[in-house]
């Protein structure tokens, strides 16, 4: 293992011991994360996707992550209809299984076993796959779940006002950066990304456990860490007919644990508190296992 992964891991283990020792406020993880959204992932976006010669093979890493969500729409409503789960605990599930932690697991994962190279091709699982997807359909259908209704205005007010989209898009039709200065602001910016990740993921990592969840965690889980990763890797081989770097980064793009923001989005509106948060910080260490399983299938 590169010496940058093991400082990466010791980063997310001081996060554990500040929060432990209570070294630092509890609302830490929040400012971390807000300069992660406002300058780190921004960053990385202006220098790896103006680089990127865009066509419609790219529409087939961006749809693993639709695939991945659609398939838990049908996943859960259909357990939901045999355990007599509620409308809550169906949302819930969908929402936070249905989407993968693709930036801040994703991105530290993926950068210490591929590389750097392999967030140019992250992004697009990221940035129009998961991030808006739950921005617009994991927004509603929580509000939804919550107050019976669906604020239109309200959740694209969100997607419009959130950075590293916004910067995703214009990188779209931005050129090539090709000053040396410019790329050095860049590189130093967005390095920052993946040791704060990981910092803040220590800070809020907790192992509770709630016995009574046991089915819904499990069946989350499952869909999360093996079915969603099965379907979307049948996805991309009948789009793309083989799996190559990109396809793999895709798929393990969609392996990734259960989506931190999902889980905080529906803690906002009361949905399943203890079991999203159950399935967020136990999804972690478990991804781990499975995700070297599907390196080992599919590189």
């Amino acid at each position: 293992m590169p010496m940058e992964s093991f400082l990466f891991i010791g980063c997310f283990f001081l996060g554990m011991v500040l929060k432990k020792w209570k070294l630092l406020p509890e609302e830490t993880p929040k400012y971390i994360n807000q300069f992660v959204l406002w300058i780190s992932l921004p960053a990385i976006t202006l220098m790896k996707v103006p680089a990127i010669h865009f066509d419609g093979k790219m529409l087939g890493l961006i749809g693993s992550a639709w695939i991945l969500f659609s398939g838990a729409i049908l996943f859960f409503i259909l357990l939901g209809k045999l355990f007599h789960w509620d409308k809550k605990t169906i949302i819930a599930l969908t929402i936070v299984c249905g989407l993968g932690n693709t930036s801040f697991v994703g991105y530290p994962y993926l950068s210490a076993t591929l590389g750097g190279n392999a967030i140019t091709y992250a992004i697009f699982v990221d940035q129009p796959g998961s991030f808006f997807i739950l921005s617009t359909f994991g927004v509603g259908l929580s509000m939804w779940a919550a107050h019976g209704n669906l604020p239109i205005q309200q959740i694209l007010s969100k997607l419009l006002r959130f950075p590293p989209f916004i910067t995703f898009l214009l990188a779209l039709f931005l050129p090539e950066i090709n000053d040396s200065n410019m790329l050095d602001f860049l590189g130093y910016a967005g390095k920052t990304m993946i040791p704060l990740a990981l910092f803040s993921i220590g800070m809020q990592f907790s192992l509770k456990w709630s016995p009574q969840h046991t089915l819904k965690f499990a069946s989350g889980l499952t869909y999360k860490l093996i079915l969603g990763p099965a379907l979307a890797l049948l996805f991309l081989y009948i789009v793309y007919g083989k799996i190559d770097f990109p396809q793999q980064v895709a798929l393990l793009e969609t392996a990734m644990p259960p989506m931190i923001t999902a889980s905080v989005i529906c803690t906002q509106q009361n949905l399943e508190n203890e079991l999203t948060q159950q399935l967020v910080t136990w999804g972690i260490p478990i991804s781990l296992i499975t995700l070297t399983l599907w390196r080992y299938i599919c590189f």
